[in-house]
């Protein structure tokens, strides 16, 4: 930790600059003022931050209201910002001319990997040096009660004592002395009682304020020597008051009531750390009997070691009673590994009440399976019990917080000797199940030989156990209830609290004990349960316990001095001074010691070397022949190493030369077996080539044979077709004869209205005739399109044909296409025919047309034409004569019959 920072805070640079942001920045709550914002900018220092907060009132028009009294840092502190941390705190206090004076500071956390020794010293110093108490809120980091205590005691001393450095280099014995004492009585309990002048130098001892301001030097006699030595001399120069009570118990077993003090406390915390470890080490390895037992002496030794922590506190006196295999005489020599099992007794000397706490069988004499005494607790208690009472004959009672077996054990003594009302159980925070007395004492004997089962074993699955003294706690407090309603004599001690909403914690509470006879004993306010009483308002395992499961018992002293014959006797019944060390008396016989011992360390010194000398001389021989030994062994080994290579590369050369060999005949066979490979795939291709020529002259021979087969039924087909329509063709040009006779005996009587239209029709038959035939496609069909559209002209002239005629032509083709499939395309055929002499038909009559002949001409034409029509018979052998070229003809009938219809 560095030292006081002494000089004045200066302004910092830019302060116009960086003022406005830092006021707009700072956080002014009702509780505290938050500068945890300006840690984000980097422009913003933390001496820019102390420095504005020690002179905000001149800065700046923000007004701090009185009541704010923290200063909040939302940051997790690590190891590199201690320090840094720590000067701007500094800084702040020492340099601060506002009003805004800060009790508290707020950090936000620790950082993990931080130790706690760092983080507790950090809180002490800060405090010591500014008196503001430091509050890291995320990990509840805080001085208690007694930190505080002791911490102002220091603070008030520092200020002393660096006050006086900066007039005086030296300091003498008195008004060093005369300055502890007055920070003793500054630093007072709650209750007013200041601080021990001795425990007060023990506190600014184990501070060291030298680490954190330059401290003067102690004028002693002729020498100036250090606070902290002069300090140190203090400390063992003081008288320790030792005192023990003893007696004999059995022939092997002594009862033994040791008082804690500053001589021998480290001791007894030693004994139950390593008791604790044998208990956790050794848990698995111990007898079966003694499982139950082992598993206990954890839970003893908080409460333990918890109670040797207020040996030391104002008025109050700390014991240690215990059962030994040994006597013992000396209250500073303790033969702890004989102890068979220890408690602790704590009372103060206005107290109407002690507490035994931390009752324990010692794991020490388990493991060593030395004899194991039955019942040896409530004879502890009893001696216990009766030392008190001779110290001071006072006191009521004893009032504890025992677990449960430890209460069963009591109760089962108390009922022993009819001593109900000697022991009571208070009951303010039991749950009753609502069953009575006997329902309750069958089922708890029920679960009895099953409780006596899981105590033998290491474990309870069913939790037999707790539900075993669950139901005795309450059938006794029913059965306690009872009593009370039945007989004065069962009338219990009350303890009242005041400010009920605290009930079970110290806070704020006031308690109050009044016994049977409604005398109030005490009457115990916060400061008395802070001071005098801390040693029961205070403990883990007492007062502050009552939130816990178990209920608070209250017994009656005098009848649990009773409860077993145990007569004690006080070895030294005036207190003897015990003195850690005396420097006077001692220094001369540690001066003379010490020569001694440094004599005898230089002879042995000088003997060892020599021996040591000696030593390394033969070691050394015996290293140089070991070394020329394995010189020759080497040489050995190299020469047979060289020999094995030899043979090696020679056995290498050979194998290298088979492997050759090996590869050119593996060679020489791959090149035969790709030759051989290569002469099958010839050959294989040369089949397969020769298979598929023969294969595809074949084929082609098949194919010549078949087309020209078909060839021939196809020209054999075309005949037998062109002869069949050479045949219609010439029936057809008959009929045609027939009908231009006709038409030329009926023309005679048409010519006069005809002629103008023949010599028309003539005319322009003439001119097409001579047209030239080598003129261009384009005039050529223009007047083809002009001779379409004048034969359109002129059919518009003649009379239309009767529709009757088509339409009986077309149902007798519907007829054709109802026979089979295979007389379809016959029908076809027909049709062909008969769209063929339509055709013809209206040829003629656009001739006979042009010429202008009469409708009556026309419908004679109609008339004869349609004679000519075939019946049904004449068609049924048409249709089988068709049926065996039907297939042949099917896609020729298709085009022509296509073409005509078009």
């Amino acid at each position: 930790m560095k030292k006081v920072i002494t000089q004045q805070a200066s302004q910092p640079l830019n302060w116009e600059d960086k003022s406005k942001l830092i006021f707009e920045k700072i956080i002014i709550n009702e509780s505290y003022v938050d500068i945890s914002g300006l840690l984000n900018d980097a422009d913003i220092t933390l001496e820019d931050i102390a420095y504005a907060l020690c002179n905000i009132n001149d800065l700046s028009p923000i007004i701090i209201p009185n009541i704010v009294r923290s200063l909040k840092i939302s940051i997790a502190l690590k190891k590199e910002d201690l320090s840094k941390y720590n000067d701007f705190i500094l800084s702040f206090v020492q340099n601060n001319s506002s009003d805004f004076k800060p009790e508290f500071i707020q950090f936000k956390s620790f950082d993990y990997s931080l130790p706690y020794l760092s983080k507790y010293t950090f809180l002490k110093n800060l405090y010591i040096q500014t008196g503001i108490q430091i509050i890291v809120k995320r990990e509840y980091h805080r001085l208690s009660e007694g930190d505080l205590r002791e911490l102002k005691l220091a603070r008030e001393f520092y200020l002393n004592i660096t006050k006086y450095n900066n007039d005086n280099p030296s300091i003498d014995p008195v008004s060093l002395i005369e300055m502890i004492h007055e920070a003793c009585n500054k630093a007072c309990s709650p209750d007013g009682y200041p601080t021990d002048y001795h425990k007060a130098v023990k506190i600014l001892f184990n501070l060291d304020l030298s680490q954190l301001a330059e401290l003067p030097n102690v004028n002693m006699d002729s020498e100036e020597i250090k606070i902290q030595d002069f300090l140190l001399k203090q400390y063992i120069e003081q008288k320790i008051i030792g005192e023990i009570y003893s007696v004999k118990h059995y022939d092997n077993l002594y009862f033994n009531m040791v008082k804690v003090t500053e001589a021998n406390v480290q001791e007894w915390k030693k004994y139950s750390h390593n008791q604790s470890r044998l208990a956790s080490k050794h848990q698995d390895n111990i007898k079966k009997e003694y499982q139950t037992i082992i598993n206990q002496i954890e839970v003893g030794l908080i409460g333990f070691d918890a109670s040797l922590s207020f040996y030391d506190n104002d008025k109050t006196e700390v014991w240690v009673a215990y059962a030994s295999y040994v006597p013992v005489t000396d209250p500073n020599e303790v033969n702890l590994s004989e102890i068979e099992m220890f408690v602790t007794i704590s009372t103060s000397q206005n107290s109407p009440f002690t507490s035994h706490m931390g009752i324990t069988r010692s794991a020490t004499s388990l493991l060593a399976d030395k004899e194991v005494h039955r019942d040896l607790a409530t004879h502890l208690h009893t001696f216990a019990a009766q030392v008190m009472l001779k110290r001071y004959p006072q006191k009521k009672y004893m009032i504890n917080i025992p677990m449960r077996e430890m209460r069963d054990i009591l109760c089962r003594a108390f009922e022993s000797k009819n001593m109900q009302n000697a022991l009571y159980i208070s009951d303010d925070k039991t749950k009753y199940s609502g069953n009575t007395i006997e329902q309750l004492l069958n089922a708890e004997k029920a679960l009895e030989p099953k409780y006596k089962e899981v105590m033998k074993l290491s474990y309870d699955r069913l939790n037999i156990t707790a539900t075993f003294h669950d139901t005795r706690l309450e059938r006794r407090l029913l059965q306690q209830q009872d009593a009370i309603k039945k007989s004065e004599n069962f009338k219990p001690v009350l303890i009242e609290y005041l400010n009920n909403e605290a009930e079970g914690r110290n806070k704020d509470c006031t308690f109050i004990l009044i016994d049977k006879e409604n005398n109030e004993l005490c009457r115990l306010d916060r400061n008395l349960q802070q001071g005098e009483y801390a040693w029961f308002f205070q403990h883990a395992h007492q007062f502050e316990s009552r939130s816990g499961t178990e209920p608070m018992v209250i017994v009656d002293l005098n009848k649990l001095a009773t409860l077993k014959n145990i007569e004690i006797n006080n070895i030294n019944m005036e207190a003897r001074e015990d003195s850690l060390f005396n420097l006077k008396k001692q220094a001369k016989l540690q001066e003379e010691e010490r020569v001694r011992l440094q004599a005898e360390q230089r002879k042995a010194q000088e003997e060892a070397e020599r021996q040591i000398q000696a030593e390394l001389q033969r070691q050394q021989e015996e290293k140089r022949v070991h070394l020329e030994a394995e010189r020759q062994k080497q040489s050995e080994l190299q020469r047979q190493q060289e020999e094995k290579r030899v043979h090696l590369e020679a056995e290498r050369q050979k194998q290298a030369e088979l492997q050759r060999q090996q590869e050119e005949k593996r060679v020489h066979l791959e090149a035969e077996q790709r030759k051989v490979q290569e002469e099958a795939e010839r050959q294989i291709q040369a089949e397969l080539q020769r298979e598929q020529a023969e294969k595809r002259a074949l084929l082609e021979d098949q194919q010549i044979k078949a087309q020209e087969e078909a060839e021939r039924h196809k020209q054999a087909e075309l005949q037998r077709q062109q002869e069949e329509e050479r045949a219609r063709l010439e029936a057809e040009r008959q009929r045609q004869a027939e009908l231009q006779r006709e038409q030329a005996r009926k023309r005679v009587h048409l010519q006069a209205e005809q002629r103008k239209a023949q010599e028309e029709a003539e005319l322009q038959r003439q001119q097409a005739e001579k047209r030239v035939p080598s003129e261009a496609e384009p005039q050529r069909q223009t007047v083809l399109q002009r001779e379409q559209v004048e034969t359109k002209q002129k059919r518009k002239n003649i009379t239309k044909l009767d529709k009757s005629y088509f339409q009986r032509l077309k149902e007798f083709v519907n007829k054709i296409f109802n026979y089979n499939k295979a007389t379809q395309l016959a029908g076809k055929i027909i049709l062909g025919c008969l769209c063929l002499a339509g055709i013809t038909l209206g040829l003629v009559i656009l001739y006979y047309g042009a010429k202008k002949i009469s409708p009556n001409t026309v419908s004679n034409i109609q008339q004869k034409i349609g004679s000519y029509l075939p019946t049904a018979p004449v068609l049924s052998k048409v249709i089988n004569k068709a049926k065996s070229f039907a297939t042949r003809m099917d896609s020729q009938a298709k085009e022509y019959i296509g073409h005509n219809i078009r």
